[in-house]
């Protein structure tokens, strides 16, 4: 193996094989993974669904995780443990022979880190045979996002100077989950008076890091309900919000 888990700072073993047979769930064996953050800051990782290879060759796909275990992105604190339990059900995987091997998938997201862990069934101990990484995009959290965004805003002068409005206090919230979306927070002022004589829309239009238009988007403000200012809130979902390049946002009768 010319990898060592050890340069990543964790470890994984193979805790312990479950057998489950009642009439409530289906019949399956369970594998239950330990992973162990041996460094001295706390890893944020992501369980993905291993792979299985019989000893007659047959790849099995995983059937599900097990409630009340790590699954998914997760925090592993500085010198601690989670446990997953990856599902097998036994009309696909019947038994557990010697020569089996399960490859367990784990992502270091900080690190930008794919691990693709052999186990191989020796004796019915499972010891690892092969340990292959990839570097992988490392993922901003929210914040970070949040922060790029703030900071690649652009307004277009021109047209608030010629509705006579002022767009002001633009702050942008990111939720980057399984619907990821963000938040667009803005102040519409009016600079001569305290009302607006038609109705306007705030259009948002976001780019790609490459200029490509990715989504459009607006919020409508009603001159019988403006009285000096309005705060706007628009909610744009976007699938790949780490895509984003800038944000365009301007005022439009």
């Amino acid at each position: 193996m010319n990898n060592s888990l050890e340069v990543f700072g964790i470890d994984v073993k193979i805790d312990e094989i479950d057998v489950r047979t009642n009439s409530f769930f289906v019949d399956a064996h369970i594998f239950k993974v330990a992973v162990y953050n041996n460094t001295a800051i706390a890893k944020k990782i992501k369980i993905i669904e291993s792979d299985y290879y019989t000893s007659k060759r047959e790849q099995l796909v995983q059937d599900n995780f097990d409630n009340g275990y790590m699954k998914d992105e997760d925090i592993l604190l500085s010198k601690s443990f989670k446990k997953t339990a990856l599902v097998y059900f036994k009309s696909k995987l019947k038994k557990i022979s010697i020569g089996d091997i399960l490859t367990f998938n784990i992502e270091l997201i900080e690190d930008g880190i794919k691990l693709n862990i052999d186990f191989k069934n020796v004796d019915n101990n499972w010891v690892i045979i092969n340990l292959q990484s990839t570097k992988i995009s490392i993922k901003k959290s929210a914040l970070e996002l949040q922060n790029y965004l703030e900071s690649h805003i652009e307004r277009l002068l021109a047209f608030e100077e010629r509705l006579n409005v002022e767009i002001q206090n633009i702050s942008v919230k990111v939720y980057n989950g399984n619907h990821s979306y963000i938040d667009i927070f803005s102040e519409l002022h009016s600079i001569k008076g305290n009302t607006i004589s038609k109705f306007i829309q705030i259009k948002y239009v976001l780019y790609d890091k490459n200029g490509s238009i990715m989504k459009v988007d607006y919020t409508s403000i009603s001159p019988e309900k403006f009285f000096g200012f309005e705060v706007c809130r628009e909610a744009i979902e976007c699938e790949n919000i780490e895509d984003i390049g800038k944000i365009r946002i301007y005022p439009q009768e």
